[in-house]
């Protein structure tokens, strides 16, 4: 088990706020698997911090209704978010905030959200677009 006893506080204190102002509300939290979800009834959004374990870092991604990975590559194409335009955001960001913990991964996620993926929190650009062009 990960001593990590933060991460559901930290996710109400930083995550859902956010999320909050785009509709989304808690819908699960698997405190044994440090990884929250959050929906605005039309898809989810998940937050961890298993993936890169046991570097520090949070990851996300957007989850269908059946809880499904909706391809990341194919969200990007859909937003023409450019990959080399997140990196320097993230060496941008990483050289004014200390990343040294789950707390501000979670601020950088929120931060990469609302760069490059605010159309879709805001419904402007739906994600049942991207999953039947599969």
């Amino acid at each position: 088990m990960i001593d990590y006893k933060n991460f559901p506080t930290d996710c109400s204190n930083i995550i859902e706020p956010y999320l909050k102002l785009y509709g989304f509300k808690l819908h699960k939290h698997n405190k044994e698997d440090f990884i929250n979800y959050y929906t605005n009834d039309n898809y989810y959004v998940m937050i961890s911090m298993l993936e890169n374990f046991p570097q520090i870092g949070v990851s996300w991604a957007f989850l269908d209704m059946n809880l499904k990975l909706i391809s990341p590559s194919l969200i990007n194409s859909l937003l023409n978010i450019n990959s080399k335009e997140e990196v320097m955001f993230y060496k941008e960001y990483q050289s004014s905030n200390n990343l040294n913990d789950y707390a501000s991964e979670m601020q950088y996620t929120i931060a990469v959200m609302e760069k490059f993926y605010k159309p879709i929190l805001t419904e402007d650009i739906k994600l049942d677009d991207v999953q039947w062009n599969t």
